[in-house]
Formats: structure tokens, C-alpha cells, sequence
């Protein structure tokens, strides 16, 4: 099966969660827009699952989610077109449901209070996009906020 599509910003292309019978995992894979010649950007195997593709503004590398197995919370990987390769957007940091900016310079996503490892709660971050800055938590009042979107 697939799901969470999002076209490509010249609309071209799209690109997808879909689920392997091989590996019991969910990978990221591109496609024209009619569904010709589907490709998988992230073949990790059965450890990790890959999830919520977000194309950048540019079209130069898609934000996405990679969890291992099963855990709730992943990590906010970047996809590059240029390299070919999948790479941690911000080492060491848990976060979902990333989603660029509409002009690329912010990503915005959920996460946990990683500095309470009793917490369950989900709050939203931003920060700028690029690697050393440190998330901003935005205080919504609620315990349980998830999937970010930008304003056009």
C-alpha cells in the first residue's frame, strides 16, 4: 500500500510513503505524475521506517520522518537530490511530521519534551533550516499538538 503523496512543486513528480512486503517497513519513493518510473530514495531495510515526505520549496530535498520500527517518535531526515543521500537534518534530535517553510529557511515539527523522559505530551518546534540551531517550542496550551502546517 501507499499513502501521504505530495507533489513536487513544478508538479512533475510525487512522492510517497509506501509499505514493503519484503520488509514489513514503510520507505520513501518518487514518481512521475502520471506513476512512471516509481523510484525508492530510501531503501533502509527492515530497521528503520521511513514516513510524512515533505518536498522543500525548491524542490532540491524532501524533509521526512525515519523511526526505528515501531517507536513513536523518528528522527527528521532530508533527502538531497543533489547527493543522492538521506541525511539526519539535526543529529541527536527526535522529531515528526517535519514541513518546510514556504520559503525553505524554517521546518517546523513535533515533538517530545526531551528533557522529560516521563513525558508522553507532543508539542510543535520550529527552527531555522540549517544544522546547529536549536528547536523553538511554541506553547499552544495544549499537551497533545501534532502535525505542523505553514500559512501560504
Amino acid at each position: 500500500w501507499s499513502r501521504q503523496p505530495a507533489w513536487s512543486p513544478d508538479g512533475t513528480q510525487i512522492v510517497y510513503t509506501a509499505h514493503s512486503r519484503l520488509t514489513n517497513a514503510t520507505q520513501i519513493w518518487i514518481m512521475g505524475y502520471a506513476g512512471q518510473n516509481a523510484k525508492l530514495l530510501t531503501p533502509r531495510g527492515p530497521t528503520y521506517w521511513d514516513s510524512s515526505p515533505s518536498w522543500s520549496a525548491d524542490g532540491k530535498t524532501i524533509l521526512f520522518t525515519e523511526s526505528n520500527g515501531g517507536q513513536a517518535m523518528g528522527w527528521l531526515m532530508v533527502y538531497d537530490f543533489g547527493t543522492d543521500q538521506a541525511t539526519h537534518l539535526r543529529a541527536g534530535s527526535v522529531g515528526n511530521h517535519g514541513r518546510y517553510s514556504p520559503d525553505d529557511l524554517w521546518v517546523a515539527f513535533e515533538s517530545v519534551n526531551v528533557a522529560n523522559s516521563t513525558s508522553t505530551s507532543y508539542y510543535l518546534y520550529f527552527m531555522k533550516n540549517a544544522n546547529g540551531n536549536a528547536p523553538i517550542q511554541i506553547d499552544t496550551g495544549s499537551v497533545l499538538t501534532f502535525d505542523p502546517a505553514w500559512r501560504p
